[in-house]
């Protein structure tokens, strides 16, 4: 007689004559007894791993529930702790790789001068991904040789250039920029002249803000040569009003000596109106703007402080948050507004409208005896050419200025630049004027042509053009050019090179 089932008592009468245990599906408690059954082994073998012991036998005895918390607890540990030593070890490689990732140049505030490069300071340079260097910045605080004693240069001609982002250059090599460049080309197409050349450039800094280097560093050189590098944005950043629109800075705060026009159109030049050399420190108030997804706010936050963070916020597309219709117009209309607070811009600001766009434009129709906006831009370029003619006569020194863009056509400031230099008798060299040596243009098999301020190239140009200015005027460097002898004519232009 079969036994009932476990447990006695007659079978249950749902039960099928083939199986003593009943249809109806088991409690949850079996179904967790069961799943732990399935898991037993894996989960003993996992412990046993952590632990470091032998596999435990195969037996009945089900794990506790203590021993699965301390085996997921281990595992989380382990993930964490590789997940913390991955992130270690990419941040101590771009430490030591790629120390050119950094959050911002080294630079330091000089009284009375502005902002410089910290001196002796490294900025580490990448351009390109298989391309990085260092630039070190010399005693005075910019990206050049450290300068000679102007005693010793007295067979010499001496050349001072003074300039911003081309000058500057941080992303060309020492030996590869124009005024280095200009030495070698001179010693082997002018034999017999020695030039000694220096640089002093520093980025963001307009002519206004160069006179200053020129006062506190290039005069001690006493140099023979002037050249005043322009730039296409320097034409414009020397008014402090289109600056601090353009970019949000205030003028009144900005880390380089900058100018005031008054009223009756005197300009007066003033001292920086900050000690800190960060332009960030220098902005005007902003309107709120929606945040940033979580990530990238993360990311940015972090990047002052690691270069892996600093590194992704470079070369990662960051998800960004679009701006909402209108938020430019907004912008520049606030910067508007809180610029006519102040006296010394009211005077000129109620001439201009906002497009909606966000462009700065004159308001039609113009009112008599009120300046138009761009004769009030151009009027600082003007006051600093005259400011360095100045020094020049003063100082006995030929002064010229080199133009580093490409003219896009007839209304192109570099025309502009033109007139003004032309009616003050300052000679206009442009890089694509000349093709001094060799004939054709050489291609630099180390660097691609790039028309930004960061090819090689383009600084050979600019030293070809100011080397046949050279040999086209002998009188300029006095004696060094009389022991010289006869120099070649200057070559025509070259039709490649415009």
């Amino acid at each position: 007689m079969d036994p009932g089932p476990r447990g006695g008592g007659p079978p249950h009468p749902d039960a099928s004559p083939e199986s003593d245990r009943p249809e109806r599906s088991p409690p949850p408690r079996a179904i967790a007894r069961t799943t732990v059954e399935v898991l037993r082994i894996p989960l003993a073998l996992a412990f046993a791993a952590i632990r470091g012991g032998e596999r435990p036998p195969e037996s009945d005895r089900l794990l506790p529930p203590r021993a699965i918390a301390r085996t997921v607890g281990w595992g989380l540990l382990f993930l964490l702790a590789a997940a913390s030593a991955a992130v270690c070890a990419a941040e101590l490689y771009f430490r030591l790789a790629l120390p050119y990732v950094t959050a911002e140049p080294p630079y330091t505030f000089v009284p009375g001068v502005g902002r410089v490069f910290r001196p002796g300071a490294d900025v580490w340079v990448r351009e390109r991904r298989d391309r990085r260097f260092v630039a070190r910045a010399n005693s005075l605080g910019f990206l050049d040789r450290e300068p000679g004693d102007p005693r010793g240069a007295d067979a010499s001609c001496r050349v001072a250039a003074l300039g911003g982002f081309f000058v500057e250059a941080r992303a060309i090599p020492l030996a590869d920029k124009f005024h280095i460049r200009l030495e070698g080309l001179a010693a082997r197409a002018l034999p017999g002249l020695d030039i000694a050349a220096s640089a002093y450039g520093i980025a963001e800094a307009g002519p206004i803000a160069q006179l200053a280097y020129y006062d506190a560093y290039a005069r001690r050189t006493n140099p023979e040569v002037l050249v005043l590098v322009f730039e296409r944005p320097d034409l414009y950043r020397n008014a402090p009003l289109n600056w601090a629109i353009r970019r949000g800075h205030d003028p009144d705060r900005y880390p380089h000596v900058t100018a005031l026009q008054a009223r009756d159109g005197m300009i007066v030049l003033r001292p920086p109106g900050t000690d800190s050399p960060r332009l960030r420190d220098a902005r005007m108030a902003r309107i709120p703007a929606p945040p940033d997804p979580w990530r990238t706010r993360a990311i940015e936050a972090l990047a002052p402080y690691s270069r892996l963070a600093t590194y992704i916020a470079a070369r990662a597309e960051l998800p960004r948050t679009p701006l909402p219709d209108g938020h430019k117009r907004r912008q520049k209309t606030q910067w508007v507004e809180l610029l006519r607070q102040r006296p010394h811009y009211a005077w000129i600001l109620p001439a201009l409208a906002i497009r909606e766009e966000g462009r700065l434009v004159g308001t039609p129709p113009h009112k008599p005896g009120r300046p138009r906006w761009w004769e009030y831009t151009f009027a600082f370029t003007a006051f600093a050419l005259d400011r360095f003619k100045e020094r020049a006569a003063r100082d006995g020194a030929a002064l010229v200025v080199l133009a580093t863009w490409d003219a896009w056509g007839p209304n192109d400031p570099v025309h502009r630049l033109r007139a003004l230099a032309r009616e003050r008798g300052i000679p206009v060299l442009h890089e694509g004027d000349y093709d001094y040596v060799g004939g054709g243009f050489p291609t630099d098999e180390r660097f691609a042509l790039d028309p930004g301020v960061r090819g090689a190239a383009r600084h050979r140009r600019a030293a070809e053009a100011l080397l046949a200015w050279l040999a086209g005027n002998p009188h300029v460097c006095g004696g060094a050019r009389a022991a010289a002898g006869a120099l070649p004519p200057p070559a025509p232009p070259h039709p490649s090179a415009r």
